[in-house]
């Protein structure tokens, strides 16, 4: 099951729609809020399944993450809503069995992802940003800061959100609730 997300126009959400023809395909489409109707983004592959879609900013690609049962892998791949035959572009650094909740930076040059119990952090192009601090654990996926210095996360240890600062590793917890209404404008 593909769990969507919200174009960056904030008038369309990616769905992934089944084949009615063979159960085991399905295709990512967009759906247009307004309308209802759909638009057809992307087909994979009989031998590749569709995980979690994410918008980059601009609107006109997606990173989305795939599965291949055949080597029991998941990893992260780049497409662009102009190609709808692509394969998508591998994101190095992003290949794990167990893959979920990943967030872009909002000047979509940064991933932050769940792979088995840890989360990564890498560039888009296959670069490393700032590394996440040793052992930083979240209880459910992650935001992004409006201007991408920071982190809000669900702290595994005490369950209460936290801020951490990506340039530094500092991290401290939301004290009050200005703190939190921050968050409606974080991705």
């Amino acid at each position: 099951m593909a769990i969507g997300s919200l174009h960056p126009d904030g008038a369309r959400v990616s769905i992934l729609l089944a084949d009615h023809v063979s159960t085991s395909r399905a295709a990512v489409h967009e759906l247009d809020l307004a309308t209802g109707a759909t638009t057809p983004l992307l087909t994979l592959p009989e031998d590749e399944w569709v995980g979690y879609v994410v918008w980059l900013p601009s609107g006109q690609e997606y990173v989305m993450s795939v599965y291949r049962p055949s080597t029991q892998m998941t990893e992260l791949r780049r497409f662009s809503r102009s190609s709808p035959t692509s394969t998508g572009t591998p994101i190095p650094g992003t290949q794990c069995a167990n893959l979920a909740d990943p967030t872009v930076s909002p000047d979509g040059r940064q991933i932050v992802f769940l792979c088995g119990n840890t989360y990564r952090s890498v560039g888009l192009d296959g670069a490393r940003p700032a590394p996440l601090p040793p052992g930083f654990r979240s209880l459910g996926p992650v935001k992004f800061s409006p201007d991408g210095e920071f982190l809000a996360y669900t702290s595994y240890e005490d369950s209460q959100i936290w801020f951490l600062r990506l340039s530094t590793g500092e991290h401290w917890r939301a004290f009050d609730t200005d703190d939190i209404a921050l968050l409606s404008d974080w991705r």
